[in-house]
């Protein structure tokens, strides 16, 4: 059996949020109220399963119209020839003329309710409660190919099929306690991790991170696999296998929805970060993260993820649609910046991104400067504001310029220590006049990651702030006294 080396590794993202730059919502049919999933066939039509039925929209979502199979349907596929196949817990319905007209193929009783399937050619996998059961012709006959021996039965709630064959299965399974006869707590054998088939669904075997529940999957062209886990209780995060599965790599600390792969290896994840949904995206094959999108969690709870065929990336949970406003499959530039003096200050921001985006840079001073001015690369002056705004149309390299700050205004002229630096759960604020720090509620202290979200905001009544909550990484500090601010990077180890 093959080792699994879990090696942690917390990724931080490098540039600010897109918001509404990049995510546009999109109107549900009024009769519809829940969305479980979206397809996408060869055209670029996406396909939708409801509670009502299948729908579909032929101009990325500015329409979206019913089909002709108007039955509650919990997932949905569609094939290399353009098939499609729906299912719920009873019946399997398949079209093959975009969804005007639909065969309903009964599921035979003795299956259990599927969790997930994945669809090839004829071939049908279906991931059940304890059970995986294959098809090869669309449906109409079933063997069973794997079966739990485990007392707490596992569900397989993802599958995939990679370049090379192989299909993968993710197991999950709740941690649960019994009682022995001596009445004491014991973990029951149970069944987590990935599970592997080399020939076609026919067999399976135990193949990675077995004490992980796994719920999503992606593989790029390298042959890199991505596993998700959103489950708090079993290791949630993104992991990262680049051998075939023999060492694993964890990317991201977060809960994992969704995960998804553009053909030029750009990696997208929908997550749960603190207390916000996030969809991140990495050209570095999870090194580093941008932040596209930034949601509440307790109204964007478990979004899942699309890139259809003409190129739009599409999230949805049972209640939303967003999608892309411009296709995210096209050239990729890099942004980058000079700063002067070297030594003078950072900016947030740089990196690769899509041509036709927008992004906005942020300058940010270190101690005893302040920042000047944004520069093209012959020397013109674009912008003396913090922030610079960019519409890409190719590479771009800017300067940052910083001065020497030598008339420090922040507290009614006094200095200001912040430390110490990087810190640990604690981080101290003293100035020359300690009388301010204790008797004046105009001292406003805000903490952004360097994503651009807000974490924390809070009147200062003490000289130190407990920031144990925060996860380690780069963030970016602001104190905020009466009309003036000075802003500052702090590092949480």
């Amino acid at each position: 059996m093959k080792k699994n080396i879990l090696i942690i590794l917390f990724s931080l993202t490098t540039s600010f949020c897109f918001g509404q730059d990049f995510w546009t919502k999109i109107d549900m049919p009024e009769d519809v109220d829940a969305v479980y999933s979206m397809a996408s066939d060869y055209n670029g039509w996406i396909y939708l399963a409801t509670n009502k039925g299948v729908y579909i929209s032929k101009d990325n979502g500015e329409t979206i119209n019913s089909t002709s199979l108007h039955y509650l349907v919990y997932d949905i596929a569609v094939n290399d020839q353009n098939e499609i196949l729906a299912f719920n817990d009873y019946n399997l319905f398949y079209s093959n003329d975009s969804g005007e007209a639909w065969t309903e193929i009964e599921l035979p009783s003795y299956l259990p309710s599927p969790y997930s399937f994945n669809l090839s050619g004829n071939r049908i996998i279906l991931g059940c409660e304890g059970t995986i059961y294959k098809s090869e012709d669309m449906g109409i006959n079933w063997i069973e190919t794997w079966s739990s021996e485990t007392s707490v039965i596992p569900s397989i709630v993802a599958l995939l099929e990679r370049a090379n064959r192989d299909i993968l299965a993710g197991m999950f399974t709740l941690m649960l306690k019994k009682e022995n006869s001596h009445k004491e707590k014991v973990f029951p054998e149970i069944i987590r991790g990935i599970y592997c088939s080399k020939d076609n669904g026919n067999s399976w075997n135990k193949w990675a991170l077995s004490d992980i529940n796994i719920e999503s999957f992606a593989e790029n062209s390298k042959k890199h696999i991505f596993a998700g886990c959103k489950d708090i209780y079993a290791h949630k995060g993104l992991y990262v296998s680049t051998d075939d599965g023999a060492n694993w790599v964890k990317l991201l600390d977060d809960a994992i929805f969704s995960i998804v792969v553009d053909y030029n290896d750009v990696i997208y994840v929908s997550c749960e970060h603190l207390y916000d949904n996030l969809i991140l995206r990495s050209f570095d094959d999870g090194i580093t993260w941008q932040t596209l999108i930034t949601m509440p969690s307790y109204q964007y709870s478990d979004q899942k993820l699309l890139i259809s065929d003409d190129g739009y990336l599409y999230g949805y949970s049972p209640k939303d649609i967003y999608r892309s406003i411009c296709p995210i499959l096209g050239d990729i530039c890099l942004v980058s910046a000079n700063i002067n003096p070297t030594e003078s200050g950072d900016v947030l921001g740089v990196g690769n991104y899509i041509i036709g985006e927008t992004t906005t840079l942020t300058a940010i001073p270190n101690t005893d400067y302040e920042f000047e001015n944004w520069t093209s690369a012959n020397g013109e002056i674009l912008s003396d504001s913090v922030n610079l705004n960019l519409q890409l149309t190719g590479d771009v390299v800017v300067n940052a310029n910083f001065r020497k700050n030598t008339n420090i205004k922040e507290f009614e002229g006094k200095a200001f220590l912040v430390y110490p630096n990087p810190f640990t759960d604690c981080i101290y604020i003293v100035t020359e006049r300690e009388l301010l720090l204790y008797d004046n509620n105009n001292i406003v202290v805000t903490i952004h990651d360097i994503s651009g979200r807000e974490l924390y905001k809070t009147i200062v009544k003490e000289n130190f702030l407990n920031l144990s909550h925060l996860s380690s990484g780069v963030y970016l500090l602001t104190i905020y006294c009466e009309n003036v601010e000075r802003r500052m990077k702090i590092i949480k180890k």
